[in-house]
Formats: C-alpha cells, sequence, structure tokens
C-alpha cells in the first residue's frame, strides 16, 4: 500500500464520527424547522437537504481526483454544514414569534386589550419573524451559489449565431462565409439580451456585497417589471395607434381618388348640361325654318298669366268641395290629373249631390274592373310572389322569430332606461361641447401656445410607448437589457435566421439581375450573340420535335402489341370457360354443397351443447342462490333465536326461552323444505334431457340435409358433365358406393356424439341397459333403440345410522361452516 493511499484511509477514518453527528445535526435541524413552520422554510428546508446530499456526492465522488480537487470539495463540504449551522441561530426567534401567535390564538376568545393593541401585537410579532427569515435567507449561501452560476451560464452562453457561424468557417462555402458580419451582429445581440437576464442584471446593479435578500428581491421586481412593461408598452401602443389613426384621417381629409372622380363627375354632367341646352336652343327653329314671331303685347301676357292663376284657384277650390261631398280618395284622384283638368275638375263640382254620387260609384266601377284585368295579367308574378314569399318565409327559423320578438320587447321594455339614458348624455355631451369651444377660443387666442401644448399631448403616448421599460423600476438603460432579454426568445430566432442567409440572399438577387442584365445587352448589342442564341435554340426546337416522334412511335408500337396480347389471351381464356364452364362450376358446386352440410352440421352440435349446457349453468346458479338464501335464513333465524332465548332466560322466563328454540327450529326446517320445493330437480332433469334431444333431432335433419345436398350435387354434375337423360348403371353403382360409405360414417359418428354428451351432463342419459323398475317416467324410441328416463327421488326420515333428517342437516351445515372457516381463517393460525 502506497503512502498517499495510507494517508487518505487515516483521514476517512479520523473524520467520520465528526461527519456522522454533523449529518445528524443538520437533519435533526431540518426536522425541527419543519416542525416550527413549513411554508416559510420549505426553500430553506430543501436547500439544507440539497447540501447534505450534495456532501455525501462528494464523499462518494473523491475517487480519481487531485488532492487540490479533494480539498476543494472538503472546503466546500465543511462550509455548507456551516452554513447550515448557522439557520440555527434565528431558530430562538423564530420559536419567539410563532408562540406570541400561539398565545393570540389561544386568548382570542377571552382577549382584555383592545384592537388596537391586538394589530400592535401582530405587527410586532410579523416583525420579529420577518427578521428572522431575512436573516436565515441571507445566510443561505448556496442560493447566492446558485445565482453566480446562472448569471455565469447566462453570460458566456452560445447563441445559435455563433454555431451557425462556425458551421459556415467548417463548411467553408463563399456564398455563405458572406453573411459572417450579419451573424456577427446577431451574435452581438444575442449575448446583450442575454446579459439582461434578471440575475445578472441584479448582481451588475446592487454589487458584490448584496445579501442574498436584496438580489431575489432586485431578482422578483425585475421579472414582475416585465409584466408591468408589456402592459405599459401594449396600452401604449394601442393608444399610439387609435392616435395615429385619428390625426392621420383628420389631416389627410378627403380621399383625393374619390375627389377626383367626384370633379369629373361633376364637369361632365356640367358639360352634358350645357351641350343638351345648346342643341334645345339651336333647334328651336329648323335651320331652314321660316321664322315666324307671335305677335303679343305685355298686357296680353300679363291677362294670361292672370287667367292661369284664376284657373288654378278655382280648380283647388273645386277640389275642396267635391272632397266635402264625395270623399278624399276621389278629390286625390283628380288632383293627381293636374290643373289641365280645371274645366273637368268644375263641371264635377257643379253636379247635383245624386249625379255626383253616380259619377263617384262609376268611377269606383272603372277602377274595380281596372283592378280586375292588372291582376289577371299579373297573376303569374303573383305566383312568383308568393312563392318567394312562401321560401322567404320557410329561412325563418322558430328560433329567429323568437330572437326578432325578444328584441322588439326588449327595445320596448328598456325605453325608459333610454330616456334617462338621454337624459344624462345630453347634457355631458354639451358640456364636452362646451369645453371643445373653449379651447377653440383658446386656440384662436394663443395660437402657438395651443400649438406646444397639443404637441406635447400628441407625444405622450409615443414616448409612453418608447419609454415602457422605465416601468420595470430599474432605470432605462437597465430596462432596456431587461426587456431585450424579455422578447428575445421571440425575436431572436427570426433576426438569426435572417441573419444566416440575407448576405447570401442579396448576392444571388445582385448575381441574377446582373446576369439578366449582361443578356439583354449582349442580344441587344451583339449580333453574334444573337445568332448563336438563335441557331442553338432552333437546334434544341428541332431535336426534341425528332426526339418526341421517336418516342412517340416506339410508344404507339409497345401499346400496339400490348392490346393485341391482351386481346389473345381474353380470347383463349373465354374459348376455355366455354368449353369447360359447366363441368368446373358443376364440380364447385358439390364441394360447396359438401361444406354447406358439415356447417349445417356443426352448427347443430354447437346449439346443442350450448342449449345442454346453458340448463346446466342456470341450474347450478338456482341451486346456489337457493342455497345461500338457505344459509342466510337459517343463520339470522338461528341469531334472532338465541338472542330470543338467551334474553328470556336473563328475565327468568324458562318457557318463553323454549319457545324461542322451539321457533328457531321450525324456522330452520322450514327453510329446509323451502329450499328443497324451489329446486325443480325433476323439471331440471328434464330440461337436459330434452335439450339433448332437440339436439340430436337436429343433428340428425342437419346430416339428412348434407347428405341430400351432396347427392343431388352428385347426380348434377355427373348428368351435367356426361351429358346423361337416362338412368346409368355405372352411376348407380357409384352412387350406392358413395351412399352405403355416407351412411357408414353417420353410424360410425353416433357413438362419439354419445359418449360427449355423457361426459358433457356427468352421465345423465342411462345406458341401454338401465331399467327404473315400476317408478314413472318418459320414454324416447325409434326404430333401433329405446332410452327410458324414471328419476326418483327419496327423503326418509332417518338414515342407515339411525339419524333423523334434522340431524344429518345438522351435521352437513356443520361441515360447511368449519370448511368456510378453515378457508377464511387468517395464515398462521393452523
Amino acid at each position: 500500500m502506497s503512502v498517499r493511499e495510507t494517508h487518505i484511509l487515516i483521514d476517512v477514518i479520523a473524520n467520520a464520527d465528526p461527519l456522522k453527528d454533523m449529518n445528524n445535526a443538520i437533519n435533526d435541524t431540518i426536522r425541527q424547522t419543519k416542525q416550527i413552520d413549513a411554508d416559510p422554510f420549505r426553500d430553506l428546508n430543501d436547500e439544507m437537504r440539497r447540501g447534505t446530499k450534495y456532501s455525501h456526492k462528494m464523499r462518494e465522488s473523491y475517487y480519481g481526483l487531485t488532492d487540490e480537487s479533494r480539498r476543494m470539495l472538503h472546503e466546500m463540504k465543511y462550509g455548507w454544514q456551516k452554513n447550515n449551522k448557522e439557520f440555527l441561530k434565528h431558530k430562538n426567534d423564530l420559536i419567539k414569534a410563532k408562540y406570541g401567535y400561539f398565545e393570540l390564538a389561544k386568548a382570542s376568545g377571552d382577549y382584555k386589550g383592545t384592537t388596537q393593541d391586538l394589530m400592535r401585537d401582530v405587527q410586532r410579532l410579523g416583525k420579529i419573524h420577518k427578521d428572522a427569515t431575512d436573516n436565515m435567507i441571507n445566510n443561505n449561501k448556496r442560493v447566492l451559489q446558485g445565482m453566480y452560476q446562472q448569471a455565469g451560464t447566462f453570460m458566456n452562453m452560445t447563441t445559435q449565431a455563433k454555431r451557425i457561424s462556425e458551421n459556415y468557417d467548417r463548411m467553408n462555402n463563399p456564398l455563405l462565409l458572406v453573411n459572417k458580419n450579419s451573424l456577427r451582429a446577431a451574435d452581438g445581440l444575442n449575448r446583450l439580451a442575454n446579459r439582461g437576464n434578471a440575475a445578472v442584471l441584479a448582481l451588475s446593479m446592487l454589487g458584490p456585497n448584496a445579501g442574498i435578500k436584496k438580489l431575489r428581491d432586485m431578482t422578483m421586481m425585475i421579472n414582475q417589471g416585465m409584466i408591468r412593461m408589456t402592459h405599459v408598452a401594449i396600452g401604449a401602443a394601442i393608444s399610439t395607434g387609435l392616435l395615429a389613426y385619428a390625426l392621420t384621417k383628420l389631416a389627410f381629409g378627403a380621399k383625393p381618388s374619390e375627389v377626383f372622380q367626384e370633379q369629373a363627375a361633376a364637369l361632365a354632367e356640367y358639360r352634358d348640361a350645357v351641350k343638351s341646352r345648346t342643341t334645345e336652343i339651336a333647334e328651336a327653329w329648323g335651320i331652314f325654318e321660316n321664322i315666324q314671331l307671335t305677335k303679343t303685347s305685355g298686357g296680353q301676357l300679363t291677362k294670361n298669366l292672370q287667367e292661369q292663376v284664376n284657373a288654378m284657384t278655382q280648380w283647388k277650390d273645386n277640389l275642396g268641395k267635391i272632397t266635402q261631398v264625395a270623399g278624399k280618395e276621389f278629390a286625390d284622384y283628380l288632383s293627381s290629373l293636374g290643373p289641365t283638368a280645371a274645366g273637368e275638375v268644375a263641371a264635377i263640382s257643379k253636379m247635383s249631390e245624386p249625379e255626383l254620387t253616380k259619377y263617384v260609384d262609376l268611377w269606383r266601377q272603372k277602377m274595380g274592373l281596372s283592378k280586375q284585368v292588372a291582376v289577371t295579367e299579373l297573376e303569374g308574378l303573383k305566383l312568383e310572389t308568393d312563392k318567394k314569399i312562401k321560401e322567404l318565409q320557410s329561412t325563418l327559423k322558430p328560433f329567429g322569430l323568437a330572437w326578432e320578438q325578444l328584441k322588439q320587447t326588449a327595445i320596448q321594455a328598456i325605453q325608459p332606461m333610454v330616456t334617462a339614458f338621454t337624459m344624462v348624455m345630453v347634457p355631458i355631451m354639451n358640456f364636452l361641447n362646451a369645453v371643445g369651444q373653449l379651447v377653440i377660443k383658446f386656440n384662436e387666442l394663443h395660437p402657438a401656445a395651443a400649438l406646444v401644448i397639443q404637441a406635447i399631448l400628441m407625444l405622450i403616448p409615443v414616448l409612453t410607448l418608447l419609454l415602457s421599460p422605465l416601468a420595470a423600476g430599474i432605470g432605462l438603460i437597465a430596462g432596456f437589457k431587461a426587456a431585450l432579454a424579455f422578447v428575445a426568445p421571440f425575436i431572436m430566432p427570426l433576426i438569426t435566421g435572417l441573419a444566416a442567409m440575407s448576405s447570401t440572399v442579396w448576392l444571388v438577387a445582385a448575381a441574377l439581375v446582373a446576369a439578366t442584365a449582361g443578356i439583354i445587352w449582349l442580344w441587344n448589342n451583339v449580333q453574334w450573340f444573337r445568332d448563336g442564341v438563335t441557331a442553338a435554340w432552333e437546334w434544341i426546337k428541332t431535336n426534341t420535335i425528332a426526339a418526341w416522334a421517336i418516342i412517340s412511335a416506339s410508344l404507339q408500337q409497345a401499346i400496339s402489341a400490348i392490346s393485341i396480347f391482351v386481346s389473345a389471351k381474353l380470347a383463349e381464356i373465354k374459348a376455355f370457360w366455354s368449353a369447360h364452364g359447366t363441368e368446373i362450376m358443376a364440380v364447385v358446386n358439390v364441394y360447396m354443397n359438401m361444406v354447406r352440410g358439415y356447417i349445417s352440421v356443426g352448427m347443430a352440435l354447437i346449439k346443442t351443447v350450448f342449449s345442454v349446457g346453458w340448463t346446466l349453468i342456470t341450474s347450478v346458479i338456482r341451486v346456489a342462490w337457493e342455497l345461500i338464501k338457505l344459509v342466510i335464513n337459517n343463520s339470522i333465524a338461528v341469531i334472532t333465536g338465541l338472542l330470543s332465548a338467551a334474553m328470556a332466560i336473563i328475565q327468568g322466563d324458562w318457557e318463553g326461552a323454549w319457545t324461542a328454540i322451539k321457533g328457531t327450529a321450525e324456522s330452520i326446517w322450514h327453510n329446509i323444505e323451502a329450499f328443497f320445493a324451489a329446486i325443480d330437480l325433476t323439471s331440471i332433469g328434464k330440461n337436459i334431457i330434452q335439450g339433448l334431444i332437440n339436439g340430436i333431432s337436429s343433428m340428425a335433419g342437419a346430416a339428412l340435409s348434407a347428405a341430400k345436398g351432396v347427392a343431388e350435387s352428385i347426380k348434377g354434375a355427373v348428368t351435367g358433365a356426361l351429358n346423361i337423360h337416362s338412368p346409368s348403371r355405372v352411376m348407380f353403382e357409384y352412387g350406392g358406393f358413395v351412399t352405403e360409405g355416407l351412411g357408414l360414417g353417420i353410424e360410425d359418428g353416433n357413438d362419439y356424439v354419445k359418449k360427449m354428451a355423457l361426459e358433457m351432463t356427468g352421465g345423465v342419459i342411462p345406458n341401454e341397459n338401465y331399467s327404473p323398475g315400476t317408478a314413472s317416467g318418459s320414454t324416447v324410441s325409434n326404430s333401433r333403440s329405446s332410452v327410458t328416463l324414471s328419476p326418483t327421488i327419496y327423503i326418509s326420515g332417518t338414515g342407515e345410522d339411525g339419524k333423523g333428517i334434522k340431524d344429518q342437516v345438522k351435521e352437513v351445515f356443520e361441515e360447511m361452516f368449519d370448511h368456510l372457516n378453515f378457508l377464511y381463517e387468517p395464515e398462521g393460525e393452523y
């Protein structure tokens, strides 16, 4: 053994007991901490437990390490154990706070102080409890180590952009290497996002000497600040969008395209009107027409206009008179004819009342006849209209109609609410309108100040969106870092993907554009290039046409050959079937009939087995159920009888005790009689035998049908194949052999069927030598054998050893209960 190994062995042995005591102390501290307050110290207990497990793992991982590594592991192990012991310093404060809460709870029904005293005590105990828990958190160096490790991991994490760049270096493809700069930028942005991790920001902001409590609070504040920032950013984005939309709409005004269209339409309408009026004026006289001007005077024109006014006044008055006599409907009709009918209206107004009544009746008859003629002419339209209405009506569903009715009802029901809303909102709208008017006046009086103020108001939503990282509460720069880290999982894949390909895309696009431009320039400016391209295209076109002609001819030849071959084979198959199809179908029918016969016999056998088996199963279940009822009834009778007898004996009523015992014995006997009466063994036996008889009979019928079908199939096959229409001696002899063999086979199978039935029923079918004596029974006979069944059940008064039925039944039940006790006795008792 080497000196080094000896040193290690002595070291482990020397430190075994202290390690054991230390682990026991840590475990005891964990248990006590759990008992004190589980919720606040669940994380601490987990850390302590992980520290203990970690110490065990370090002890197990010593092998194969250098001395320096072992020294570091020893230092970490004892450091965590020492750190765990420091938690115990604050145990007394925790117990003190816990006990104080206990005292307050105990005195809750008889507290002597005031509510303010109670709240002061609760606040005091809460402060003690919080200080103790804060001190324990601040002394938890393992959490601080985990935070350092997390920050170091994020600060040195390899980004996807870096991995893609390294892969491009390995591939050494110039088209991919052009993306190195964009990947470098994406890598830097991703690293910046990683430095925005909450642990990294908390350490950089609080410095190296910050306690774990402050670091955890800062980390929590940053993580929650991202949620606040998200809400603020969403609200600011919505507000900015709405404001930008409103301002854009107001500043944009009407759509220029629509305005231009309306202007063009107005100009076109004006041009059309001018053109129409010009034509109308120009055509007042024909170009070759002789002008004849009407000779008149101003007085004549005034007289004419006065006559028109008088006629219209008289026409209006006459319509009023007619309305009073003939009704408004007729007067409205005359009014629709216009003032040109003023003379006719004046004549109607001068009619007597009978004449006017008759005239109106004639008018109504005319209008009625007109309507009848119109209805007749438009009958087709009416039918189409009715059909359309019915179709529309059919689209209405009961739910839709009910919903429409509900809306109308709801509108009527909330009409007072609408009135109240109007009464409330109108003054508010008026107030807002007044404020708007006041702002307008201010804008008119102080235009420069109004411009500055409203510009500031316009920038508030935009600046809120841009400065939303301030909502995290950690400053603008750190807030931007945290925001970048927050959105990096969503945007960095896109940025990295674009960085990995954008330069290549631009390069390929530029190459394609340059190549296209070069080809176009050569085509337009270089004759030999244009001639070469034209010659190459003609060569390609000519050779393609020639190749397609060869391929097309080959395909046509192949298709023709395949068609000829398939047609020939189909003709051969058709000729073969025409020659031998009848014989083939005859043989197939023979075998199909044989298979059908086998299936019929098999189904009959299955039916027989199922019928007899089901009868046995139902019989066993019925007997078992009756036996269960017998046991339960007798158990209840024995228990109640024993209780009754015991109560009577306690009370000194010996006669009552004897009556109870006698009644119990009678109840047991009646239950036994009911058991034997309920299980009709004769009926069960009859059902089993009858099932066998029916099954064998059906099997015989199935076998007969099968044999008959086989014989008929053989006959049809032979006569069909040999074209025989009269008796054939050869076939007669062969048929005899077939039927003889079939009969021997069925006869040989009878013994097997009988044997299987006997085994299934347990020998309920008697043998041929069974003689029941003079007992009555049932007999089933046929031409070959006779089977007689005469079951007889005797229940005698005494057994062979002179015991009565009561004693025999009692012994049976005792044996049965002993057997059940043995089955249900727990293991180890015997």
